[in-house]
């Protein structure tokens, strides 16, 4: 199975060509043949077997399974709000997250959505840091993508610092200081931010 391409949620060539082509923008070769590349899996599946959450993208696993099978890289890729995600095993991808970082540590084993509840391991892959994007990157055709992500900042936990800069940006018109960030956050003010702000 090949993972569902969503409408109007592409990023231009340029912008994904960029990125991707320090690490390479061809198919890491898998000694494997192409049913076995394709097999897919449930979260169901993969929660009960190794542990975690059936909606993080990266599950915390409990140390009891830990402790049985040693696994605690799992980074599952879903294309509504991951839209460069591997397609097709050994393909290279695009991680966006809410805040800059490093390098990742060591290897994750990726899995990207296929359809609902199915799910086909990727591969090994190493995940590196690359240039945000611009505003002008991000562009108004990819509004729905937009939305997505701003739905979900308001709403999960990981994006309470997002909500808390949009909320000192809107308030002071620039970006708030540490000192305001912390305020925001012990008055629960962040939680005024809502997807349209």
């Amino acid at each position: 199975p090949k993972v569902k391409k969503k409408q109007n949620m592409d990023f231009s060539f340029d912008t994904v060509r960029d990125r991707l082509k320090a690490v390479g923008l061809d198919l890491y070769p898998i000694a494997l043949d192409k049913a076995l590349q394709e097999v897919t899996v449930s979260r169901n599946f993969m929660a009960a077997t190794y542990g975690g959450s059936m909606q993080a993208t990266c599950p915390n696993i409990s140390p009891r399974l830990l402790a049985i099978h040693g696994m605690d890289n799992f980074v599952y890729l879903h294309p509504d709000y991951q839209p460069i995600a591997p397609r097709v095993s050994g393909a290279p991808g695009l991680f966006f997250s809410t805040e800059a970082g490093g390098d990742w540590p060591g290897v994750q084993r990726v899995f990207t959505r296929i359809d609902s509840n199915i799910w086909q391991y990727m591969g090994m892959y190493e995940i590196k840091t690359c240039p945000s994007l611009t505003k002008e990157e991000w562009g108004f055709k990819n509004l729905r993508y937009i939305f997505t992500w701003a739905r979900q900042i308001c709403i999960q936990g990981w994006g309470t610092l997002v909500c808390a800069r949009v909320f000192g940006r809107k308030k002071f018109r620039r970006e708030p200081t540490k000192a305001e960030i912390d305020d925001i956050f012990e008055t629960k003010r962040y939680q005024e931010t809502t997807p349209e702000t």
